[in-house]
């Protein structure tokens, strides 16, 4: 009996050992987190960070929202919850899809909401781009949640991500050394090149955007900024640093395109 005891005991410890180490592991932070925009219909559009064009195989059923915006009584609002409604959405404009803007040129079958007046964004659309520039859409998912007299970019997590609080935060975000000495190698292969019609931006440029606390004792940390590359194709990119204290372990990175300049 007290071998049979010793022996469930051990194996629970192995288990507890197991689930602490995933829920620790910065690389689990890549299902867990994502960026996007809720419209007033309710509708939530969702790309994953950290996964470049490698879809997720088994998308959350749920998440939370967590508005970035600096609108007060936004940020006094607790996070709301949304469920998955498709993994994948159709090529199409979303911000016309959604009757935020009638300007832009026609993109997908589907018909656009009527554009509502009342409605008005908190924030700069993640899905924005020139009238003529229509994306495929190939990361990102729909989720569902409450109806809205607005429209912000959010970030979204799962109840795993276990974050603990949160704050936005603004100027630029830290850069490490082995990131500065990408930055000067890739500044003087452009320069040796000779062929960029644009000046790009390096992730020196990035800004903060939200801090948040882990459960584990990880911090996580977003950032963005734009850039036109070389041809003048202006994109938005997207930085997750996971971090233990102040260093980081690991940093997640996502993009959205806006079309030419």
């Amino acid at each position: 009996m007290m071998k049979k005891t010793w022996g469930f005991a051990l194996l629970l410890a192995v288990v507890i050992t197991l689930e602490l180490a995933a829920e620790s592991d910065p690389a689990s932070f890549a299902t867990r987190i994502f960026v996007g925009q809720i419209y007033p219909s309710g509708n939530v559009y969702l790309k994953p960070l950290g996964f470049g064009d490698q879809p997720i195989r088994n998308l959350p059923k749920s998440v939370f929202l967590l508005p970035l915006s600096s609108d007060s009584a936004v940020l006094k609002t607790p996070p709301t919850e949304a469920t998955l409604a498709s993994p994948t959405v159709n090529f199409d404009y979303i911000p016309r899809l959604e009757g935020m803007d009638d300007q832009h040129l026609a993109c997908g079958p589907s018909l656009p909401r009527k554009k509502n007046a009342a409605f008005r964004y908190l924030s700069e659309d993640i899905f924005d781009a020139t009238f003529d520039y229509c994306d495929a859409n190939d990361d990102v998912s729909l989720y569902r949640s409450s109806s809205l007299p607005y429209s912000v970019k959010v970030l979204a997590f799962t109840s795993e991500a276990d974050l603990v609080a949160t704050r936005l935060v603004s100027g630029l975000r830290p850069v490490t050394p082995s990131e500065q000495q990408e930055i000067s190698r890739q500044k003087h292969d452009l320069e040796k090149e000779g062929e960029c019609t644009t000046t790009p931006a390096f992730v020196d440029a990035a800004e903060r955007v939200v801090e948040a606390a882990t459960g584990s004792g990880l911090t996580l940390r977003l950032s963005s900024y734009k850039t036109p590359g070389c041809s003048g194709h202006l994109a938005t990119i997207y930085l997750l640093d996971i971090l233990r204290g102040q260093d980081i372990v690991r940093t997640l990175q996502t993009s959205q395109n806006h079309g030419p300049l």
